[in-house]
């Protein structure tokens, strides 16, 4: 887990309640209006919005129930966007193949290694679909020597864009808490272990970088030999300009740098399915219930002790000119028709509202179904992850150039400047379980028919990765050569073996006497 994530309170939203300090002519309005936003989502998706109490009824929740479809929904994209992966959440490949793809491949597979590459991924992947978007950072480490990708959540990144390429950060904060503990160990500043609550502040630009904790300059290591600050080292070797390692992955984008959230249009419908919820449980304890009344009892209740179910119950006289005293009893009120079915509506728009539908968890109307059919059903959750999908690919692009350069200019994992430019794609895993007798049919035929390779097909059916494909191929020929040979001895045995009968004499025959 990296660094901007291990102090936040997933409870409380700590890094929404830190601002940077930019000169006056930085838009603050509209990091404002994005804080509020984000605010607003950790409130759901940690459950807060439950704690609310009703005006002038301050032991009488809101929402008693609490049902969090919103959280519900964010593991489902998150599932889906990396999909039904084996070893690695995700690879990547160069677009084009030549001499310096196969090293290219290697230096970002090395990268994100080194970065923890399957838990860093879903976690940025939940972080997307809570905040509607995620921000990825390329560190380099002086005294590990190496080059790391690392989340920043979306929260705690104020940018400044250019407005022609988003993937062009002209300048950026980045604002998060720490604690002094924390902050004298990791950024060697001086202040004491008590201290609860640090701010760490990066301010960073193509032509420099300040890193303080608290206004304090923060350095790599306890000697103070390596800061934090000073000029931008990472320089782009085409335009020789310097670069801000930063790259923000929208989960989808309508006409503004910021992603969309997922919950954006389903909260208020989460709001109500939890208010009618509560009612319908209120109209169910009162439909269950029944009223007792006595009746007719010249001393009321006084000195009556609560009625036995078994047993006999002495109601004493009856008041003067009344009947026999008696109990009775009024029944609750009765839920009206097709209540549940209204209630059953309400949370399917509400998950689909968050493109959810049903099947999606795990409701497929109790009959067996195709695939087909099933990927039809999931087609709402499939094609908004697509989008994403598409986002990130761009996304992963623009990191993946910014990863190599970094490592260029520091000499990391062999990276030569002129690989700089290679475009890359992330290799997906399919979304939804695949009918799996029915690809393999599919590939058998294609290769039977030579319209595959042997390559591909196993690179099909196995989702391995290129090493372990190269590795089963190179077996699949030495068996195909070891069956090969032995045929060829087998045959050569029997090709001896039939000359040799040929060439042995045959017995002279004896007259008959």
């Amino acid at each position: 887990m990296g660094i901007w994530s291990m102090f936040r309170s997933w409870a409380q939203g700590a890094y929404a309640d830190v601002s940077p300090t930019p000169p006056d002519d930085f838009h603050n309005q509209l990091w404002q209006t994005q804080a509020t936003v984000y605010e607003e989502m950790w409130d759901y998706f940690n459950g807060d919005v439950f704690d609310e109490t009703l005006p002038n009824r301050q032991d009488d929740l809101k929402y008693p129930l609490g049902v969090n479809l919103f959280a519900t929904a964010c593991a489902n994209h998150r599932a889906t966007l990396f999909g039904e992966y084996n070893d690695d959440v995700l690879t990547f490949r160069a677009r084009s193949k030549n001499v310096d793809s196969p090293q290219v491949e290697t230096a970002l597979d090395r990268i994100w290694r080194a970065s923890s590459r399957n838990s860093l991924l879903l976690e940025a992947g939940l972080l997307g679909m809570i905040l509607g978007g995620v921000v990825f950072r390329v560190i380099w480490h002086p005294m590990r020597k190496r080059v790391f990708v690392r989340v920043v959540p979306a929260d705690a990144f104020y940018p400044i864009w250019d407005p022609d390429d988003y993937h062009n950060v002209l300048e950026c904060f980045i604002a998060y808490q720490t604690n002094g503990s924390t902050a004298r160990r990791r950024f060697h500043v001086d202040v004491s272990d008590d201290q609860a609550v640090l701010v760490v502040q990066e301010h960073w630009t193509p032509h420099f970088i300040d890193v303080t904790v608290d206004g304090e300059e923060a350095y790599w290591d306890a000697g103070h030999r390596f800061p934090m600050s000073g000029p931008n080292p990472f320089k782009d070797p085409q335009t020789g300009r310097g670069i801000i390692p930063v790259e923000y992955f929208p989960r989808d984008r309508a006409g503004s740098f910021y992603g969309i959230p997922l919950g954006r249009d389903a909260l208020k419908m989460q709001n109500n399915y939890n208010s009618a919820m509560a009612d319908l449980g209120d109209a169910v304890l009162e439909a269950t219930h029944q009223y007792k009344f006595l009746r007719g009892r010249a001393r009321g209740t006084k000195g009556l002790e609560r009625l036995t179910r078994n047993g006999l119950n002495d109601l004493g006289v009856p008041a003067p000119g009344q009947k026999e005293p008696d109990v009775f009893t009024v029944a609750g009120g009765e839920i009206p028709p097709g209540t549940i079915d209204w209630m059953d509506g309400l949370l399917v728009l509400a998950r689909a509202a968050m493109h959810t539908p049903p099947v999606a968890y795990g409701q497929d109307e109790g009959s067996q179904r195709s695939a087909l059919t099933l990927a039809f059903r999931m087609w709402p959750l499939s094609s908004a992850v697509r989008a994403t999908r598409g986002f990130w690919a761009d996304s992963f692009k623009a990191l993946n150039r910014k990863a190599l350069i970094v490592a260029a200019n520091k000499g990391g994992y062999n990276v030569q400047e002129r690989m700089c430019e290679y475009d890359t794609l992330p290799v997906w895993a399919p979304m939804l379980p695949r009918d799996r007798e029915g690809e393999v049919n599919e590939v058998v035929t294609r290769r039977a028919q030579g319209l595959i390779s042997t390559y591909t097909a196993i690179e099909k059916l196995e989702d391995r990765e290129t090493e372990w494909v190269e590795e089963e191929v190179a077996r699949i020929e030495d068996d195909a050569k070891k069956e090969t040979e032995l045929e060829i001895k087998i045959a050569k045995a029997g090709q001896q073996a039939r000359q040799a009968q040929q060439n042995k004499p045959k017995p002279s025959s004896v007259p008959a006497s």
